[in-house]
């Protein structure tokens, strides 16, 4: 019997088509409405899985729309009351569930100054859904396993599709969303391939998980999934970090997962791939190119993608991986000690 885990993400390339679907007019609403108001940048608040998600989209929107980006750290608010200007501000919250407090208190600080606030939700009665003046709902059904899937992934996808509309001279999005269920079931086929990989990390209890640019949020994701399904110490690093300080606690045998696709990062890839493999490092290689994946034994060959569609892939795949991992650690990815599915922090 499949997990609940398990089970969720392979409803990604379903429920994913009801998210854009549900949501192409409200997006192009709200990409009319940031290119009339011109606003000099966007802030985000979010916690978890969520403000790895937004990552996704400082990345994509800073490199294909212009705008940048911004984090709000909600404690700057609950905890200090910063003397923030947030009225020519608009402020994208995004909560999984729609309970988070203390993004709650930042949204509700955005709009009592005259911001504009959006909220990102799966749930449309929340608390955050109801006092946003506008609402995104991911739409993917409950999720009843404790780890975030299908609800990460359709983060990633309504974010991506506001980066699209606004790059778009008509501000229109496609009716469908085009490859994308197609793409995470090609990756949904690797299973086999990804559950004898996971094998071999039954007995792994540190590891780093690196990437670089747009896929730098699917590094953060898988290592919160591996720290919270399989009680790994995992820490993940952007590729041009980890090069500094913390490669000097690589030794032999250490395990590596590297996330890098056929992309701009590549050149990183290869010297990182090649520094590992000086010191006899363990690499576990997540990629759509063919040339990289020649070069580390251990490996899943992703379908090919694009700037935009990378990152569904490597983090279905990073899923399956993290599910299965647990299994072979006889651990229940469904339920993790010590957590609860949602946090409320103030």
């Amino acid at each position: 019997m499949p997990t609940l885990m398990e089970q969720e993400i392979f409803s990604q390339s379903t429920v994913l088509k009801q998210t854009y679907r549900n949501n192409v007019l409200k997006v192009e609403a709200l990409a009319r409405l940031i290119k009339s108001r011109r606003f000099p940048y966007i802030m985000m608040a979010a916690r978890g899985s969520s403000d790895n998600a937004c990552l996704y989209f400082k990345y994509l929107c800073e490199i294909r729309y212009g705008i940048p980006v911004a984090f709000i750290y909600p404690s700057i608010v609950t905890q200090y009351d910063g003397k923030l200007d947030l009225k020519d501000a608009i402020l994208i919250c995004v909560s999984q569930s729609g309970e988070a407090f203390d993004i709650r208190k930042v949204m509700e600080k955005t709009a009592r100054q005259g911001g504009v606030t959006v909220a990102i939700t799966n749930n449309a009665e929340s608390p955050l859904a109801k006092g946003a003046q506008h609402h995104l709902c991911m739409d993917v059904g409950p999720e009843q396993s404790m780890p975030a899937t299908k609800t990460f992934t359709a983060e990633l996808l309504l974010l991506g599709m506001l980066v699209t509309a606004l790059e778009r001279a008509d501000g229109m999005l496609p009716e469908t969303p085009g490859r994308l269920p197609e793409l995470i079931e090609e990756v949904l086929r690797l299973q086999p391939a990804i559950d004898r990989l996971a094998e071999r990390w039954t007995d792994v209890r540190e590891a780093f998980v690196l990437a670089r640019g747009v896929n730098l949020c699917v590094s953060r994701e898988i290592c919160c999934k591996l720290q919270e399904t399989c009680y790994l110490n995992a820490t993940s690093y952007a590729l041009s970090d980890f090069m500094h300080g913390p490669f000097a606690l690589v030794e032999p045998e250490t395990r590596v997962m590297l996330v890098a696709m056929n992309d701009e990062a590549r050149e990183d890839a290869l010297a990182m791939i090649a520094a590992l493999g000086a010191v006899g490092a363990k690499p576990l290689l997540f990629t759509d190119s063919a040339d990289l994946a020649a070069l580390v034994e251990d490996h899943v060959l992703l379908p090919r993608s694009d700037l935009f569609l990378s990152p569904f892939a490597s983090t279905v795949a990073g899923q399956l991986f993290a599910c299965s991992l647990a299994a072979s650690r006889g651990i229940d990815p469904d339920r993790s000690r010590n957590i609860r599915k949602v946090t409320i922090t103030r």
